[in-house]
């Protein structure tokens, strides 16, 4: 069977996005072996369609959609333009959430600003940590503005 045909008989056309429905990564995008070794599907499909993927430009999805291959739905992008354009559909990584924000933070602006009173009085990083349940890498990471820099 060639690449096409094994290709497609792994694609689910009947939604609006093609899903790719064979061997899939953590982050959604299908994946399959070509050309000697594992490519992920929806360059298989630029490919296939469309030619070559220049060097320097990546294979985007319109849909935003990981698991699609529907050839309409991609488009060629330098990394640049890529995460312009996930920034401008607000997904991905940014908005950043910061501090408070972030769902695993254990302080408030509030308490940093405690921290790094209590150490530019003198007080040990050791205590403070103590006090606060964190660790004192994290005392260092703030006093050395790595960690809570916005504030």
């Amino acid at each position: 069977m060639d690449i096409a045909e094994r290709f497609w008989s792994k694609v689910d056309k009947s939604g609006n996005c093609w899903m790719f429905t064979g061997d899939r990564i953590k982050q959604g995008y299908g994946r399959i072996f070509f050309r000697g070794k594992k490519w992920l599907a929806h360059r298989v499909s630029w490919v296939l369609h469309n030619g070559e993927i220049p060097e320097g430009l990546s294979c985007c999805h319109k849909c935003d959609n990981p698991g699609c291959v529907r050839p309409d739905h991609l488009f060629l992008a330098s990394h640049q333009q890529n995460m312009q354009d996930r920034d401008n559909k607000k997904r991905g990584a940014l908005p950043r959430l910061a501090g408070e924000r972030h769902g695993m933070s254990k302080l408030t602006a509030g308490d940093v600003l405690t921290i790094r009173g209590l150490l530019a009085e003198g007080c040990k990083a050791q205590s403070i940590s103590q006090f606060f349940g964190i660790a004192e890498s994290t005392i260092s990471q703030i006093k050395n503005r790595r960690r809570w820099a916005h504030i």
